[in-house]
């Protein structure tokens, strides 16, 4: 649930560092870096977002539902 690390994931995703770039994955990372209401990771997640296919968007909304899902603190 850290923000700085989720964004700088999604830096990683856009620019290909250490990895493949990957719009959908960086709208992800961003996606859930912005549930923390950091203002630099909801304007490029909204950034990314016009960059994607709806196909892609709903892909990546499914990842984020999915990480939020596996990943949420249970009582």
């Amino acid at each position: 649930g850290e923000w700085n690390a989720q964004y700088n994931l999604a830096l990683c995703y856009i620019l290909g560092k250490g990895c493949e770039a990957d719009l959908p994955r960086a709208h992800m990372w961003f996606a859930l870096a912005a549930r923390e209401g950091n203002s630099d990771a909801i304007h490029n997640r909204d950034a990314v977002a016009k960059q994607l296919n709806p196909e892609q968007l709903t892909l990546s909304q499914q990842w984020t539902a999915q990480w939020m899902q596996n990943h949420s603190t249970r009582n």
